[in-house]
């Protein structure tokens, strides 16, 4: 179901016995009138009785999803009467007092909100506090919303981001002891931060061109090695490689002062090594206005910048002021995602700028040799080319190699949906602005590869290209076709390697006869048997009919 052109935000309650249902009353009844409009995912008892107790005049009625708000009421999704486990006994709930059956009803308006948002009934979700032991002696074994969250989205990639409008600030670690965190430290994990932090810049917070700072480790950013090497040895070289991913981001800066020039306007955002290195300076700037954003995940999260405050829960004193930013930037974090999508499905120009040209066929079929001719001989005849490969370096692309060796490890539509995840990412941040910039993209492997190789595990091969269809067809698909003995055979003696569980002979055969069937006006196939200037020829003569003028 789609949602209606009215965003509507589900705020969920959080814990029972805390301060979000005092924050959420507080909020609706000063927004009534302003404001995204907005339901709470929770108990009506719950509110009824704490509105009664702290003297708020409030309206509370149940809402069902696909039903217009009632106009000056407290709009609630009454979750125990879909869900056993928010089913509360009221006469036992005391504030301050957390427990199994708070932790079970925290967790199931935690899932409520997630299956309306993956109906399409609500737009975005802002969340009030929970309790993490609650959570666990409930069963639930997450460290808190955001991975509960990414379970239930079955994101992989995903971080937490707190924003305010003077500073932004993403955590390289989290919840850990300042003693493991230079050991737990890696290239490859800042790298992924980066690159998911200034997407997410780009895409929720609509900054066309992010410029991101990265915090280092050690006083002074190590003194050249006198005070740690965590610097040169891992920040360092994650910083290059963002940059050679084409972000605009630099550092390691000294941790005592890049927070200042972040919040003077440098920079969009600081990318931190561990908790309270970001969290120390943004609760300064942000204590009470502060959000917290789940980035990476499908669909919008926010939550309030405060704990569950049991000190202080049903007296009254709990302030709705961190409540209203967060709902009001996951409304605004929504509409920017749906102008995002909006201009990137808009064609650019009757005719595209680029070329995209995709290398395709079974192992060992060359395709990785002639890509890299092709690409030698379009830059010595004037063209820019970007060359690039599937699955890629992201997060997705790093689980679908860690199967090839055992990929008994994921269902088939499983290991299916991390190739589409792993293309999506492809395509938005790396295929279409190399397009839009008039560049030939060459890629090795696109999506009739995953066709074959999946339709050869029983999956329909239209359905895949149907899933697929957020991708641009290529210009041009060359299906480089060898016998799989011989592809198996080049794989042992060529790579000196032993064929993986995508390379065996009779997997590899049943791949070519999917490739054998596929059909399309961009799809040409080619023999890459024989002599390796003889193929390098045939692929050129089939490449020069659609390439622009250099």
């Amino acid at each position: 179901m789609a949602i209606a052109n009215t965003p509507l935000i589900g705020i969920t309650m959080g814990c029972p016995v805390g301060i979000g249902p005092e924050v959420a009353l507080k909020y609706l009844r000063q927004a009534a009138d302003e404001g995204p409009e907005a339901v709470i995912i929770g108990d009506c008892e719950v509110l009824i009785s704490t509105a009664r107790l702290l003297d708020l005049p409030a309206a509370v009625c149940s809402w069902q999803p696909g039903q217009p708000l009632r106009p000056g009421s407290i709009n609630v999704y009454q979750v125990a009467d879909v869900d056993a486990d928010a089913v509360l006994n009221h006469r036992q709930l005391r504030y301050g007092c957390p427990n199994r059956q708070t932790g079970l009803a925290m967790a199931a308006y935690i899932k409520a909100a997630a299956r309306l948002l993956q109906e399409g009934r609500l737009t975005a979700m802002a969340t009030c506090p929970i309790t993490k032991a609650a959570l666990h002696e409930a069963g639930y074994d997450y460290p808190g919303h955001t991975e509960m969250l990414a379970h239930l989205f079955k994101t992989e990639q995903f971080a937490m981001m707190m924003a305010g409008k003077s500073l932004k600030v993403t955590l390289t670690t989290i919840h850990q002891s300042l003693a493991s965190v230079a050991m737990s430290l890696t290239t490859e994990a800042i790298v992924e931060l980066i690159d998911l932090s200034a997407r997410s810049l780009r895409r929720d917070f609509a900054v066309q061109n992010p410029r991101l700072a990265v915090a280092a480790l050690n006083p002074h950013a190590g003194e050249g090695g006198m005070f740690g090497d965590e610097e040169e040895r891992i920040i360092a070289p994650a910083i290059a490689r963002a940059q050679a991913m084409g972000w605009q981001v630099e550092g390691p800066f000294p941790p005592d002062t890049i927070f200042n020039k972040a919040a003077a306007g440098d920079f969009d955002l600081v990318v931190c090594m561990y908790h309270d290195q970001g969290l120390i300076p943004f609760k300064l700037l942000h204590f009470a206005d502060g959000v917290n954003v789940t980035i990476g995940l499908p669909h919008v999260r926010t939550s309030v910048d405060h704990g569950t405050a049991y000190d202080i829960a049903g007296k009254g004193l709990a302030s709705p002021v961190s409540l209203k930013a967060a709902v009001e930037m996951a409304a605004m974090i929504a509409e920017n995602r749906r102008q995002y999508g909006a201009e990137r499905s808009l064609p650019s120009s009757p005719v595209r700028q680029g070329r995209l040209i995709a290398f395709e066929g079974i192992d060992g079929s060359g395709k990785s040799t002639q890509i890299e001719l092709l690409a030698e001989t379009l830059r010595g005849e004037g063209f820019e080319v970007l060359l690039t490969r599937e699955p890629t370096d992201s997060s997705y692309g790093r689980r679908i190699r860690e199967l090839y060796s055992h990929r008994e490890a994921v269902s088939h539509e499983e290991e299916l949906e991390l190739f589409i995840a792993d293309r999506r990412q492809h395509v938005a941040e790396v295929i279409n602005p190399a397009l839009e910039s008039g560049k030939i993209v060459l890629t090795d492997r696109y999506f009739l590869s995953t066709a074959a190789y999946q339709g050869a595990n029983g999956l329909d091969p239209d359905d895949i290209l149907r899933r697929n269809d957020f991708a641009p067809s290529p210009d041009l698909a060359l299906i480089l076709e060898v016998p799989p003995s011989l592809s198996v055979a080049r794989i042992r003696q060529g790579r000196g390697e032993t064929p993986n569980d995508f390379e065996q002979e009779d997997y590899l055969t049943k791949v070519a006869a999917v490739f054998a069937e596929l059909r399309g006006d961009y799809i040409r196939r080619l023999p890459g048997t024989g002599d390796l200037n003889a193929v390098r020829l045939r692929i050129w003569q089939a490449v020069k009919g659609i390439l622009p003028s250099a």
